[in-house]
This record gives structure tokens, C-alpha cells and sequence, in this order.
């Protein structure tokens, strides 16, 4: 998996404005208790009310920036305000923020209020991007109501404001993580890659699942601890973990009684949570797992792809690698188009990887479909793979009727070996 970067999140934060017309019942006002007379500060804006305009404005700039995900929002960490001039009523305020940076982990925006006559206030406002849904259901558990009436809730603001210590990448850690055409991996639908009944989608197993994806180890323990029966989800909550790339989680649950041993998936995809973990970004994540004995040589039904293969073309991490080769993987195991992991190596254009995987045994001569090692990387045009495995002591032959890698090193086509490196998926 890839972390969103949030450098790149930062940079396309664009200026909002928002504009308000200021009617009597928006100022000050203090109230007597002599007769009940209420008197109106006739020149002075409220400052609940321009706090209210100001974190409006600070709001429209992240909010513009959310539209490829339905879990994320932003909320106001910290302000500060001064007012500079009185403004009348039947007027309008306008309130610009304009992005200032990072602020530890926040997000800092100067803003800026304005009557007709010119600046009444300014302000700097910090925020926040947090999972709605982990606040949801972190609100539930602090519910005084007993722990068998816990009421579905669709609200991003029916909740109570978890810790601002999460960075983007941590929150909305998956495969599809800031790609403006997809969405956290465990948000609507929820994917279902395990055997049996379908979980009924209620506010308990929600809000469980995703704790257990993106939330934190302590939020996921006052589930465990709260007396709500969440027995038939620890299965499904350790895929979410694992999906999420969270070893502690991970590691409450199986001591609950979740058995990663014994998980299986409905369909064709990954068969075992080992194929899941190896194209995500924590290593600690494989090694658990490893530890709790999943085999690294099952393949999935659909590619029949092993851990190795995942690791390389999806994980794209040599210490995943690492991790799985000390474990008993082979590395000669082959998908369904016959390619080994040294062909997914290749592929990418990783000279650690295939000098790594060579080390350990990988077929510089087994044939995929159509190609070797070498043949896939003169198809690709890749000379500092093709010198790395010549160099391993590969044979140059490219195959019938072609001239040598050494040749095509020096210059000479080889016209016909042209093309994808694989013929079919993905």
C-alpha cells in the first residue's frame, strides 16, 4: 500500500471565501433580569457568530479537497481571534482563509473578516482531518445508555471529537488512498472476503470494523471491554485489521480469540490474510502472521499468485521480501502466466530485488508465457536489468532467430520482442 501524501494534500488547499449578511438578531446582545428587557449592543457583531463565519471559511478549504472520500472531514483543533473594528447591522461579512501550512499535525489557515468598510477581525484556525466514523462510534461507546441500546447514527457532528494525533495516511491507510476515483477501502461497502451469512450492517458492527481498520488499538479495546457482544465479528475485525495495517489491533483480537489460521474468503481473491498483508505497507503487519504460522507458498485462486507475488508487484517492498524468503518462500513459484517472482521483479525495474531474489535461488532461465527474466527485460527497454542479470551469469540468448543481449546492449534491435511484459492481468 502507499501512503497518501499529505505534501501533496497540503499543496491543493485553495483559498475559500464565505459571505454572510449581518440581520440585528446576529449582535450581541445582554440580557436584564429587571423586567426582562433584553438590550442590543447596536454596533458590535457577536463573536460566537463571526467565530461561526471565520470557521466556515477555514472549513470550505479542506472540505473542497475531500471529494474522492466519504470517511474523511476536518474539525477545528485550536483558534485565535482579535477584532479590529465594530460592524453594523444590515451589512455583509465576508470571512477568506488562506492556507499557512502544518502546525504539528494540523492544518493552520489565516483568516480574515471584512464589513463593506473594510477588516473587522482576523484569525488563525487550526484543523484537524479525522475518520467520521471513528468518531461516531467512539461517541457510542461513551453513550450512558446501557451497552445493549446503542442506536445507529449517520451524523458527522453526532460524536464527540477523538484525538487529532492521526496523520491522513494513517486514517486512510488502503490501497486506494489518494486517488481522487476511489475511496477508503472500508467505507460503503464494506468488502466481504470471509465465509458466511452476511454481517448485518447496524451501527455495532460498523463502528467496530472500522475501529478496527483505521482506528486505534485503545479505541478498539473499549469495544472489547465494553460488554458488547462483538464475538461474531473478531474474524471479520482481523481482516479489517490487517487490511488497515494494524499489528497491535491485530494482536487484541487474536488474543480474543480470532484465529488468522482459520479465515477464508468467499470468492476467488486472496486466500489467506498473509496475500493481504504483503501488498500493504507495514512489515509488522507479514511478520505476525508469519509468526502465527500462515503458510507464504498458498497462492490465491484467482492468479494463483503467492505472497512473493503480492509483496513485489502491489507491495513493492524488499523488506516484505525479506520477510517472506527467511519464512520457507520460493521464489520460483509461478502465477498463472507462468511468471515467478523474479519476472514481477524485473517488471518493476527493482535492481535490489532481482539481485536479492538471484541470491536466493530465483530461475534467471525459467520461462512465463512467452519470456525469461532476460526476454522481459529487453521487452521493457530496461538496460540496467538486463546488464544485472548478465552479470549474475544469465545466458544472453533472447530466443530463436534474435540476435544476444549483449548485441541489443550494444544497439542491435530485436524487433519482435516488443510489447506488455504480460499478456494478461493486472
Amino acid at each position: 500500500m502507499e501512503d497518501f501524501n499529505i505534501e501533496v494534500f497540503a499543496c491543493s488547499i485553495k483559498p475559500e471565501t464565505v459571505t454572510e449578511f449581518v440581520t440585528n438578531h446576529e449582535l450581541s446582545t445582554r440580557e436584564t433580569t429587571y423586567f426582562n428587557v433584553h438590550k442590543r449592543a447596536p454596533d458590535v457583531l457577536s463573536t460566537p457568530n463571526l467565530l461561526d463565519i471565520m470557521e466556515r471559511a477555514s472549513s470550505a478549504c479542506m472540505e473542497a479537497n475531500f471529494e474522492w472520500t466519504s470517511c474523511a472531514i476536518s474539525v477545528p483543533f485550536k483558534f485565535e481571534i482579535a477584532h479590529s473594528a465594530p460592524v453594523p447591522p444590515k451589512t455583509t461579512v465576508t470571512a477568506t482563509a488562506h492556507y499557512q501550512g502544518r502546525e504539528n499535525k494540523a492544518f493552520r489557515f489565516l483568516v480574515t473578516a471584512y464589513d463593506d468598510t473594510g477588516e473587522i477581525a482576523k484569525g488563525t484556525f487550526c484543523r484537524s482531518i479525522v475518520c467520521k466514523e471513528n468518531l461516531e462510534n467512539e461517541a457510542l461507546l461513551r453513550q450512558k445508555s446501557p451497552a445493549g441500546k446503542i442506536y445507529a447514527r449517520n451524523s458527522e457532528l453526532e460524536c464527540v471529537l477523538k484525538t487529532h494525533e492521526g496523520s491522513l495516511s494513517t486514517l486512510l491507510q488502503s490501497p486506494k488512498t489518494g486517488d481522487p476515483e476511489r475511496d477508503c477501502i472500508m467505507c460503503y461497502p464494506f468488502r466481504k472476503h470471509w465465509r458466511g451469512d452476511s454481517l448485518p450492517h447496524n451501527s455495532v458492527s460498523r463502528g467496530f470494523h472500522h475501529a478496527a481498520h483505521h482506528g486505534s488499538a485503545k479505541l478498539v479495546k473499549l469495544w472489547l471491554n465494553s460488554g458488547i457482544d462483538v464475538s461474531s465479528y473478531l474474524s471479520t475485525g482481523l481482516y479489517a485489521a490487517v487490511e488497515g495495517g494494524q499489528p497491535e489491533v491485530m494482536q487484541l483480537l487474536m488474543d480474543r480469540g480470532a484465529d488468522p489460521l482459520t479465515w477464508h474468503t468467499r470468492g476467488v481473491g486472496h486466500e489467506n490474510l498473509l496475500h493481504i498483508a504483503a501488498r500493504g505497507t507495514n512489515d509488522e503487519v507479514v511478520s505476525l502472521l508469519l509468526q502465527k504460522g500462515l503458510d507464504p507458498n498458498i497462492t490465491d485462486r484467482e492468479y494463483y499468485w503467492s505472497a512473493l507475488h503480492f509483496a513485489i508487484h502491489q507491495g513493492r517492498s524488499l523488506s516484505k521480501v525479506k520477510l517472506l524468503i527467511d519464512a520457507g518462500a520460493n521464489p520460483n513459484t509461478r502465477e498463472d502466466e507462468g511468471c515467478t517472482s523474479l519476472h514481477f521483479a524485473v517488471e518493476r525495474g527493482d535492481i535490489e530485488m532481482v539481485q536479492f531474489l538471484i541470491d536466493k535461488g530465483a530461475d534467471m532461465e525459467v520461462t512465463a508465457a512467452r519470456d525469461t527474466p532476460l526476454m522481459m527485460a529487453v521487452r521493457l527497454g530496461d538496460t540496467e536489468v538486463v546488464k544485472k542479470l548478465l552479470a549474475n551469469g544469465c545466458s544472453p540468448y533472447l530466443g530463436n532467430g534474435r540476435c544476444s543481449a549483449h548485441e541489443w546492449l550494444a544497439g542491435q534491435p530485436v524487433p519482435d520482442l516488443t510489447g506488455p511484459a504480460r499478456c494478461l492481468r493486472p
